[in-house]
C-alpha cells in the first residue's frame, strides 16, 4: 500500500534532518561510524555463516579476471552491455560527483591529499570489492544450490531489490542477517541523503556563509518531497534518466577540473619547493643527452 512507504520515507526525513542540523562532526560522523560498523559486522557474520569456500575460489579467480581484463573492458564498445550498464553508471555516478566531491573537500580541508585519496578511493573501493566478493558469491552460491532469487525478483515485477530477502532467509541466522541489511540500507540512504542535504544548502549559501539549521531542514525536506512524489505518483525511470543526462555535462568538467588541479599541484610543489613521488621518480630516470659537437658519420664510409 502506500502507507507504508510514507511513514517510511517521514522516517528517514526525520533522521536525515537531525544528523544534518547537527552537523559534519556530531550527526553525520557518527552514523558514518555506525555504517562502517554494521557493514564489517554484516560481512564477518554472511562470511561466517556462508558458503566461505566457494566464495574464496570464486573471488581469487573474479580478481584475478578483474586484473587481467580491467583495460580491455574498459576500452570495450558496442552491444548492449555498454549502453545498460558501463556507459549508464558511468553518468550515473558523473552526476552524483558534484555532491561527494564538494562533501569530500569540505571534510578534507587541512589534510594531506594522500590521506583524502586514500580515504575516498582506496578504502571505499577495498570495501566495495569485499561487498561484491563477498555477497555476491555468496549469492551465487545460494541460486547454483536450489535458492531461486531470480525467480522471487520476477515476481516483484523485476526489482533486484528483493533478491537479498530470499537469499539471506537461506543463511543460518537468517533473521539476524536481515535486520542487519535493513539497518545497513536505512544507515546508507541516510548518510547519502545527509551528503546530498548539506552540500545543496551550502550551494544555496553566500560564499564563506555557514548555512542555517533551518536551510538545511528545507532542503532535506524537500528531497523527502522529491521522493514521496515519485513512490506516490510515479515517474522513477524518468528522474533517473534525467540524472544521466546531467552527468554528461559534469563529465567534461570534472575532466577540466583534473587537468586545472594538475596544474594547480605542479606549480605549488614548484614554488614551495615540495618534490612529489612522481617527480622522485623522473629525477631518478637515466636521462638521455645528446652531443652536438661530434661530427655526423660518413655516408659514402
Amino acid at each position: 500500500g502506500q502507507t507504508g512507504p510514507v511513514l517510511f520515507v517521514g522516517g528517514l526525513t526525520l533522521v536525515v534532518v537531525l544528523s544534518a542540523v547537527t552537523g559534519v562532526h556530531r550527526g553525520i560522523r557518527r552514523l558514518a561510524g555506525v555504517n562502517v560498523a554494521l557493514f564489517a559486522l554484516f560481512a564477518v557474520v554472511v562470511a561466517a555463516v556462508g558458503p566461505l569456500g566457494v566464495v574464496s575460489d570464486r573471488g581469487a579467480a573474479a580478481l584475478g579476471s578483474y586484473v587481467v581484463n580491467f583495460v580491455p573492458l574498459s576500452l570495450h564498445v558496442g552491444g548492449a552491455w555498454v549502453t545498460e550498464w558501463t556507459v549508464w553508471n558511468w553518468a550515473w555516478w558523473f552526476s552524483w560527483a558534484p555532491f561527494a566531491g564538494t562533501f569530500i573537500a569540505a571534510l578534507s580541508r587541512g589534510r594531506r591529499i594522500r590521506t583524502v585519496v586514500f580515504t575516498s578511493v582506496v578504502a571505499t573501493s577495498a570495501a566495495t570489492g569485499a561487498w561484491f566478493l563477498i555477497f555476491g558469491g555468496t549469492a551465487l552460491s545460494l541460486q547454483a544450490g536450489g535458492v531461486d532469487a531470480l525467480a522471487a525478483i520476477t515476481e516483484r515485477g523485476g526489482s533486484e531489490a528483493v533478491a537479498g530477502f530470499s537469499l539471506l532467509s537461506a543463511l543460518p541466522l537468517g533473521e539476524l542477517l536481515l535486520f542487519l541489511f535493513l539497518s545497513l540500507i536505512v544507515v546508507f540512504m541516510v548518510t547519502s541523503a545527509d551528503t546530498s542535504t548539506l552540500v545543496a544548502a551550502i550551494l544555496a549559501s553566500r560564499r564563506g556563509v555557514t548555512p542555517s539549521r533551518g536551510s538545511i531542514a528545507l532542503w532535506g525536506i524537500f528531497q523527502a518531497a522529491v521522493a514521496l512524489s515519485v513512490l506516490l505518483v510515479g515517474g522513477a525511470e524518468t528522474l533517473q534518466a534525467l540524472a544521466v543526462l546531467a552527468g554528461a555535462p559534469f563529465a567534461v568538467l570534472a575532466v577540466l577540473a583534473l587537468v586545472g588541479l594538475s596544474l594547480s599541484l605542479y606549480r605549488e610543489e614548484r614554488g614551495r619547493g615540495h618534490t612529489s613521488v612522481v617527480r622522485r621518480v623522473t629525477d631518478r630516470l637515466p636521462s638521455i643527452q645528446t652531443h652536438h659537437d661530434v661530427d655526423p658519420p660518413d655516408r659514402e664510409s
